[in-house]
This record gives C-alpha cells, structure tokens and sequence, in this order.
C-alpha cells in the first residue's frame, strides 16, 4: 500500500525543500494546498518551487490543489 501525505507551506522555501526532497527520494502520493495568488495559479507557483530545486517536470505522485486553510 502506498502512502498518502498532505503538505501545506509547499511554496515556500522549507516546504518546497521537503515537497522536492519527498518527490525525488520516496515514492509516496503528495497531495499539496496551495492559496493562489493574483498572477499566478497555484500548479505554476509550484512548479517555480519545485523548478527552484531542480525538478523539471510534474510528477505523477504529485496533487496540487487551491485552497486556504485558514478560511
């Protein structure tokens, strides 16, 4: 059984470091929340973070959905 993790925080730096360190060392489904902000959505800010440490393409275990925990 593969295992599932949910990750908040993931644009910025610390927890992009943990979402690209999980995406290249296990593989373990992410399910990211992200807030969207006004010029960019949410999968290309994670896309800039991940891009920042050095993972170029989407990764199949990799879920990226809108949200704000906070409302």
């Amino acid at each position: 059984m593969s295992r599932k993790i949910l990750i908040t925080g993931a644009t910025g730096l610390v927890g992009g470091y943990f979402l690209a360190r999980m995406l290249n060392n296990t593989d373990t489904h992410i399910v990211v929340i992200a807030r969207p902000k006004s010029k960019d959505t949410v999968q290309e800010r994670i896309n800039n973070i991940l891009n920042y440490f050095g993972i170029n393409s989407n990764p199949s275990q990799l879920k990226v959905f809108a949200g704000d925990i906070t409302e």
